[in-house]
């Protein structure tokens, strides 16, 4: 059978390969519509509502311990979600109506349940608002735990999944997938979801490869058949031919084989040219982190903070508090004592929003008001995130470098660094390592004005995804336009070429930290081309340091 290639968006890194399992949840119920159903009478009402109260707090329950459970699992970040979850249980808005179905209207409190939560579900999800209207899977997961709760129908059809399996679903809940155990689930496929929801989150903590955005074409895909995915670029391939398994057998050959090496067996990597080319990870998540050590990782050359705040603030109008993202930043740190770790500042907006921040609605959201941008105009929020990263390096005794997102001019580079430099001072933080400052050039105006930003920044990092799309003015979640999407367009490669020349007249290292640092087929080019360091995924670290000391 002739290989298929379906393109969606890779939001938790890794590469898996195992046979469909098609997961179709039914349709939800609509609680408005009229049910033939009895109206309890009225010596019943209190009773039923004293059992749905029993279920509310068991509910609780449940979330604090699997909070618990989840946060030892995969981190503090990845429990949160369950925290926030928790909450639907208390609000006003959810728990009054149900109050009133039960106590005046008479409805058992099974059916209140269902009609209460999936009339706030389709609420929300009328919102043009992403990220509330990607609230509603929540809804609905609550919903579920407390019909079953209440003796009610439940389906658990990830309860049976086999082994060396590939989940192919429409989205999933938290629950669905920390249920998901990654010895036996190799990947997951989705053909909605989002960078910042809840199960993008929980998989990426699990370590599990997840591609999101994929589409009705996902539907094609037969159960039993043979799926490889990658979590990094999203590629799916279905049935793939002989070459491709072998390719992929490859990777996951060298990379078990390094699993089990000490790392201090690892040389270091040096290009043809006899130039040391670092190679780094990109974490989001303590689990992540942990993987990234494991697999000789010489350091963190992007950590996203905006998956931290996404997870830590999830049923929140107000931004995790300082003590809280200092603990966060600290789950991260605590597994690269004395390597360096480079945190890019808050890089909201976009396809990245986040509970606590109304950025409205924007035509162009990706030309809008997103990463350094907003932090600029939000100087409280800058401070606080500032401090908790801070706080944490001093802690752990991090090497630590922080990069601003966005940046499209020198003057907006240095409004950012005096801002921090400002409140180091102020506070007297007692790093052990100097604090770096660096520039993500993933605005062809950065890479333009690269000489002159090289005189103020310590370091730059090159964000090929969004610089690709930028320069070839073409979305790569789009299927019409993602085979425009290339990095080595000659007009990507003559500003990475620009932003590499600029940096090392000025004596300054490059790093690349979008995909392209983990593509084979870049790699090359980058090296070529004189970058300083590879930002990869960290389950691709042991096949990059292969590919490298086999061209070395």
């Amino acid at each position: 059978m002739t290989s298929r290639t379906i393109r969606g968006i890779g939001a938790s890194p890794g590469v898996g390969l195992g046979r469909a399992w098609i997961y179709r949840k039914p349709a939800p119920h609509n609680g408005s519509e009229p049910d033939s159903i009895s109206v309890l009478p009225l010596t019943e009402r209190e009773p039923e509502l004293h059992r749905l109260t029993d279920a509310l707090s068991a509910a609780a329950i449940q979330f604090e311990q699997l909070s618990a459970a989840v946060a030892e699992r995969a981190g503090a970040a990845e429990g949160a979600v369950f925290e926030a979850q928790a909450m639907f249980l208390e609000d006003p808005a959810l728990v009054e109506p149900l109050t009133t179905a039960v106590r005046v209207t008479g409805l058992p409190a099974t059916i209140a349940v269902e009609r209460v939560f999936e009339d706030a579900a389709h609420d929300l999800e009328s919102l043009d608002d992403p990220y509330l209207s990607a609230r509603a899977i929540d809804l609905r997961d609550v919903k579920a735990r407390l019909v079953g709760l209440l003796g009610g129908n439940t389906v658990h059809v990830l309860g049976g999944v086999g082994e060396n399996v590939v989940i192919i679903a429409h989205d999933l809940t938290p629950s669905d997938t920390v249920g998901l155990e990654p010895d036996r689930v190799r990947a997951i496929v989705l053909a909605e979801g989002t960078p910042t929801s809840h199960a993008t989150i929980l998989a990426r903590g699990l370590g599990l490869p997840l591609v999101i955005g994929a589409g009705a074409e996902v539907w094609l895909i037969e159960q039993g058949q043979d799926v490889l995915v990658d979590g990094a670029d999203g590629t799916i391939l279905v049935e793939p031919d002989e070459r491709e398994r072998e390719a992929y057998g490859r990777r996951s050959a060298a990379h078990d084989q390094r699993q089990g090496q000490p790392v201090s067996s690892r040389v270091p990597i040096m290009t043809a040219q006899g130039r040391r080319l670092a190679i780094t990870a990109n974490a989001g998540s303590p689990a992540e982190a942990r993987l990234a050590a494991r697999n000789g990782a010489e350091g963190i050359g992007l950590l996203r903070t905006e998956f931290l705040l996404a997870a830590l603030s999830q049923g929140r109008t107000d931004a995790p508090g300082e003590n809280e993202l200092a603990s966060a930043y600290g789950a991260i740190f605590e597994h690269m004592p004395a390597k360096p770790v480079v945190v890019r500042v808050m890089d909201a907006g976009g396809d990245k929003p986040l509970p606590f921040l109304d950025i409205g609605d924007e035509a162009n959201p990706f030309l809008g008001w997103r990463g350094i941008r907003i932090l600029l105009d939000r100087p409280e929020l800058f401070a606080l995130q500032t401090r908790a990263v801070l706080r944490a390096a001093v802690t752990h005794e991090t090497d630590l470098r922080l990069m601003f997102p966005m940046i499209s001019s020198v003057e907006e580079f240095v409004r950012a660094r005096d801002f921090v430099w400002a409140i180091v001072k102020k506070d007297t933080f007692p790093l052990k390592y100097p604090l770096q400052i660096g520039a993500m050039i993933e605005v062809p105006a950065a890479a333009l004005v690269a000489e002159e930003l090289a005189r103020e920044a310590d370091f730059f990092s090159l964000g090929t995804n969004d610089l690709v799309q930028y320069v070839l003015a073409c979305d790569r979640g789009n299927p019409r336009v993602s085979g425009l999407y290339d990095v080595a367009h000659p007009a990507v490669l003559r500003l990475i070429d620009l932003t590499v020349q600029a940096a090392h007249k000025a004596g300054k290292p490059v790093a690349v930290c979008g995909e392209a640092a983990g593509d084979p087929a870049s790699i090359p080019l980058l090296v070529a081309l004189g970058v300083d360091e590879l930002s990869v995924g960290s389950t691709r670290l042991s096949d990059v340091r292969r590919l490298l000391s086999e061209e070395g």
